[in-house]
């Protein structure tokens, strides 16, 4: 199954770049309760437990980012294994577009590849979750982005609304208006 996306991020590609191989990003864009842990040799290792028709899976996985182009592309590779009932290969091109101050687009391309048991009984609901699964991770990540340029943006101005209010009442009380 093939298919792509694109959604609106308000930081710049490389701050979007560094935000997709970060572990605590990573996971906070997941499914509820997966589990990402760093591995020593580059990637992540991924641990859910999937409910599927009725049947609770263990999931082990590996996702992998490799940035190709820094900073406007990068490969996410996630390859899973839930033993008999199925496993699967998911690659996500994803390429950022800079669109000035208003951060970046992230276009993505996946390409999923499925096996196993559940697959060939009911390949439909699997890819449509899988799809579903992919279109969740990339809004979460606009969600989180969005949060943490608004607190960038905090940060860098919450000085401004004081000082001005200072200046004022400054201003005031040396021309006797106060």
């Amino acid at each position: 199954m093939d298919f792509d996306g694109h959604c609106r991020i308000p930081l710049s590609p490389g701050a979007a770049v560094d935000a997709l191989q970060s572990a605590p990003v990573l996971a906070s864009c997941l499914a509820p309760h997966a589990r990402l842990t760093a591995r020593d040799g580059g990637g992540f290792e991924l641990r859910r437990r999937v409910v599927f028709g009725g049947a609770v899976l263990r999931l082990n996985g590996v996702l992998r980012v490799d940035v190709q182009q820094e900073p406007l592309r990068c490969l996410l590779t996630v390859e899973g294994n839930a033993g008999n009932a199925g496993f699967g290969v998911v690659r996500l091109l994803v390429a950022l577009q800079p669109r000035g101050r208003r951060g970046c687009t992230l276009r993505y391309q996946a390409q999923v590849e499925t096996g196993g048991v559940l697959v060939e009984l009911e390949p439909a609901p699997v890819d449509a979750a899988l799809r579903t699964a992919i279109e969740v991770f990339f809004a979460r990540f606009a969600e989180r982005a969005a949060t943490r340029a608004w607190r960038a943006w905090q940060a860098r101005w919450s000085w401004a609304v004081p000082t001005l209010i200072g200046a004022v009442v400054a201003y005031l009380g040396v021309r006797g208006g106060l």
